[in-house]
């Protein structure tokens, strides 16, 4: 694709549409680039880019003549106010991960699904490299595809994390292994129903062609596409990578117990599942896959074990961001649970917690904008409290647990209400732990 000398306009200064700025004047492009923050971050870099022959018009305003093509960000909503002001009628628009597409010269493994889509990244990532394949992880990861899109001829292949924002503005993308791990309720104030979030996410799917695979797992209930379907599931015994009696099967033949493994619960035995499926269709060496999954550690902020004072356990699950994510880390854990939940609204509903919260939480302490809707959900369920600060909510829990119970952040909600990101919001909470301990042994 020759962009040499056509005018793009990308909105959006975060890590996609700043990479897609650099990756787009690279080639030649004339770029132009809006964001309506003006926060230091972003000044600094609009500054960098300007630097670099790109035009930066911060605080939403927006002032250019007619370009040839669009690049939203993923966070951007099409339908804001500020994305109908700034895109010019007719003119075509995707997103940073279809136009990086473009330039990318190897086979695509493209990872979607509500939760466990970082996780099955980087295993899938870590057992190609195991094995020899040069790799990166890639997209909603972190790094931005448009990084390596342009030198992807250095790789074998990339193994891209694709959220449904992402796919809401793809045209060609087409990865020759697609995954679409689960769907439950999540970003209901961006998407008018479950029926459209999950169209979103069936995008992955939509240019496959029957040479491609589609590793799903076999409870989705999803439009016909052209690739061969391979399925996964920790509970259907007709899948075809399946999980019984706490050992991962393909069909009949067994490939190792799950306990060998560093993770937890039957979310974590389905991202296994889906990594065995895929590495299966790359033709990587078994042995060598399942080396990997069991050297593999669960990262920063998903279920991590921040430590155990005093006999309490705390796990910092800051990135468990919906209902599904709070009752799969409960579900994992067989020590009673002190809960921190709450966070920024997402138009979601958390009665369907119910059942889990009354068999595993002794006590819940909530925080952020939905603590009075969730307080109102779990009335008459557990006994709770609220807090106005995450320091009040580790406190307060704390006094609540005993011996032998845990203290779980996992807030079923976005950060942005009181925390600048997810990692923010679980290095507070990590933080606020070794305080109180700390302070209790001087």
């Amino acid at each position: 694709m020759k962009i040499k000398g056509q005018h793009l306009l990308i909105l959006g200064l975060g890590v996609s549409g700043f990479e897609a700025a650099r990756l787009a004047r690279g080639l030649g492009a004339v770029v132009t680039v809006c964001d309506e923050a003006m926060r230091p971050t972003i000044r600094d870099k609009g500054l960098t880019l300007e630097k670099e022959g790109i035009t930066v018009h911060l605080g939403g305003n927006l002032k250019m003549p007619a370009c040839d093509l669009v690049i939203v960000s993923p966070g951007i909503d099409l339908q804001s106010d500020f994305a109908k002001k700034a895109i010019p009628l007719g003119v075509p628009v995707i997103g940073e991960l279809e136009f990086a597409s473009w330039f990318c010269q190897v086979p695509m493994i493209a990872i979607t699904g509500t939760n466990g889509k970082t996780t099955t990244t980087e295993l899938i990532s870590a057992a190609l490299i195991k094995a020899g394949k040069k790799t990166e992880a890639v997209g909603n990861i972190g790094k931005a595809l448009s990084i390596v899109a342009n030198h992807s001829c250095n790789y074998d292949c990339l193994v891209i994390e694709v959220s449904s924002f992402q796919l809401e503005t793809i045209r060609d993308f087409s990865p020759h292994i697609a995954l679409h791990l689960n769907l439950t309720p999540d970003h209901l104030d961006r998407y008018e129903s479950m029926r459209d979030y999950g169209r979103a996410k069936e995008r992955i799917f939509e240019n496959q062609k029957s040479s491609d695979f589609a590793v799903v797992n076999s409870n989705l209930t999803l439009q016909p596409f052209k690739a061969r379907k391979i399925t996964f599931s920790g509970v259907d015994p007709k899948a075809d990578y399946r999980f019984e009696n706490g050992v991962l099967f393909a069909g009949f033949e067994r490939l190792m117990s799950m306990s060998e493994s560093q993770l937890l619960g039957m979310h974590n035995v389905e991202n296994i599942l889906a990594t065995l499926a895929t590495a299966d269709l790359l033709g990587v060496d078994r042995k060598l896959v399942m080396e990997s999954i069991c050297e593999y550690r669960p990262k920063a902020h998903r279920c991590e074990r921040v430590g155990e004072f005093e006999g309490i356990l705390y796990i910092n699950d800051s990135k468990g961001t919906n209902a599904d994510a709070v009752e799969k880390a409960l579900s994992s854990l067989s020590r009673p649970v002190v809960l921190i939940a709450g966070g920024k609204d997402k138009g979601l509903s958390f009665t369907e917690l119910r059942s889990v919260i009354s068999q595993k939480v002794k006590h819940a302490i909530l925080i952020g904008e939905t603590r009075d809707q969730i307080a109102q959900e779990w009335d008459q369920v557990i006994s709770l409290e609220k807090a106005t600060s995450l320091r009040e909510a580790v406190e307060l829990a704390r006094r609540a647990a005993s011996r032998g119970d845990i203290i779980l952040l996992s807030p079923g909600c976005s950060s942005f209400d009181m925390f600048r990101s997810y990692e923010d919001r679980g290095d507070q909470f990590r933080q606020e732990v070794l305080a109180i301990h700390q302070s209790k042994q001087t």
